[in-house]
């Protein structure tokens, strides 16, 4: 009942010629499909890959998509662009009659093991890429000295402003370059590897 479908005009915004470009430059929130190269190997059949990768592309970009909507529908542009949690913002204002207030409690303990489950395996597919790039027998002996390095870095940042920042102004404009342009290099490189290995 919040929500004015006069703030998500105009529909496109500032227009194609901007949204595009920066679309594409913050295209590393989708960084994590990435992850699906690591543990395809677990699927046997190669048509179940494409589908899995598919439906969780998918349904991860409708979720931005109707997230962003609401939101927008609800605080208006300026309002959306200042938020630093928008859902959680939304979530405070669910209100189920008089009994049930303070939803956001639940959606924080679902939202709290969901972000563990990603950061385990973030965690372990960076341990298995060093274990694989300096051709180790195990990724084991990593797991201990790699957290050590993640918790210390944790602490880098003065603040949780500044890391906020470094992560909107940094980690989201240049994240696609790690993500998704250095493994399309590796693929062309493979993939221009073997037609000349099978010319040969």
């Amino acid at each position: 009942p919040n929500a004015n479908p006069l703030y998500l005009t105009p529909i496109f915004g500032y227009g194609l010629g901007r949204i595009v470009p920066q679309g594409l430059l913050r295209s590393s929130i989708f960084a994590e499909i990435v992850l699906l190269g690591f543990f395809a190997p677990a699927l046997r059949e190669e048509k179940h890959r494409r589908r899995v990768g598919l439906w969780a592309l998918s349904a991860s970009y409708l979720l931005f998509l109707a997230s962003s909507l609401v939101f927008t529908a609800v605080f208006d542009l300026p309002g959306a662009a200042e938020a630093f949690f928008p859902v959680y913002q939304l979530a405070r204002l669910i209100s189920l009659a008089e009994f049930f207030q303070r939803a956001e409690a639940i959606f924080i303990f679902l939202w709290f093991f969901t972000a563990v489950i990603e950061l385990a395996a973030i965690f372990y597919a960076t341990a298995y890429i060093l274990c694989r790039t300096f051709f180790l027998p195990s990724h084991r002996p990593l797991l201990f000295p790699l957290a050590v390095i993640v918790y210390s870095v944790g602490f880098l940042p003065d603040s949780f402003a500044q890391a906020l920042r470094l992560d909107v102004d940094f980690l989201r404009v240049y994240g696609w370059i790690p993500a998704f342009l250095f493994p399309a290099l590796l693929w062309a490189g493979a993939v221009l590897r073997g037609k000349k290995g099978g010319a040969t």
